[in-house]
């Protein structure tokens, strides 16, 4: 755990001299497989942001192979709008998501649509198109 939130710590540190590089993706393949884990890495990266002073610099999304909705069936299609192929946290310029809010017509729309068109695709075609992810490396 500690050499992934070193690692998030670099990473802040990067964005930091890099502000041509929007956003960054660090994907944990060996280290937090099990969801509970990577829970656990959630609440760590999110302390570790507020101690190193970056709480309105950026944000963490996070995604990972077994996402689950607290009040949502494991295999609902709707769970596959947070899941990807390794265990995967996203640093968001916080400047950056404040003007994607502001040029968006709706963004509380965003999370319904597309849990619609995840539950329309399917979890088994959804869940196909991860698999093939991790098949072209």
């Amino acid at each position: 755990m500690q050499s992934n939130l070193q690692t998030l710590a670099e990473e802040f540190q990067y964005l930091d001299k890099h502000a041509d590089t929007e956003t960054s993706l660090l994907m944990f393949e060996h280290t937090v497989g099990e969801f509970e884990e990577f829970l656990a890495l959630i609440d760590y990266a999110n302390q570790l942001l507020e101690t190193l002073g970056y709480r309105s610099v950026y944000q963490l999304a996070h995604f990972h192979p077994h996402y689950r909705f607290a009040d949502v069936e494991l295999e609902d299609a709707s769970n596959y709008t947070n899941r990807s192929p390794y265990p995967t946290l996203h640093i968001i310029r916080e400047d950056s998501m404040q003007k994607a809010i502001e040029s968006h017509p709706d963004t509380a729309k965003i999370p319904h649509t597309n849990i619609k068109l995840a539950r329309k695709l399917g979890a088994d075609k959804i869940n196909d198109m991860l698999n093939q992810c991790k098949q072209t490396q």
